[in-house]
């Protein structure tokens, strides 16, 4: 449990964090190589679930270095209740985000797809709704 609520106290974890840098940078190019195509398709779930672990693990560290410097008018208990929650609240966001881009992932257009669709030019001067929620259109 400790390189999930305290990812940047385990050596093992960091290692993982490591290697996530390495992967990732080498795993966007192939994947705008790639794309659109089905040999995209493992990329992208792979991507879905190295994005939110690098953010988890990164995240921890964040919350160990800045959340404890927040002033609180009570004492060290009330520091480290909030440090807990912070963590909490990380792992929640990761497994949120994990669920959103494998949704994404398998019924949308893929991770790397809904990325370049920012840079594509709308047709006819107006903003693709297939992909914008319903209040947006």
């Amino acid at each position: 449990m400790t390189w999930i609520m305290n990812s940047d106290l385990s050596p093992k974890a960091m290692h993982l964090y490591h290697q996530l840098n390495l992967g990732l940078c080498a795993a966007v190019p192939v994947a705008l190589a790639l794309s659109p195509s089905v040999f995209n398709t493992p990329v992208d779930l792979a991507m879905g679930v190295a994005i939110p672990v690098h953010f988890l693990f990164g995240g921890h560290g964040v919350v160990t270095d800045y959340f404890k410097k927040i002033p609180w008018f009570w004492g060290g208990a009330g520091r480290e209740a909030f440090v807990q929650f912070g963590r909490v609240g990380l792992v929640a966001m990761t497994g949120v985000t994990m669920i959103g881009l494998l949704k994404l992932n398998l019924q949308g257009p893929g991770l790397t797809e809904a990325v370049k669709e920012l840079w594509r030019t709308p047709p006819e001067g107006k903003a693709p709704k297939k992909y914008l929620p319903g209040f947006l259109h």
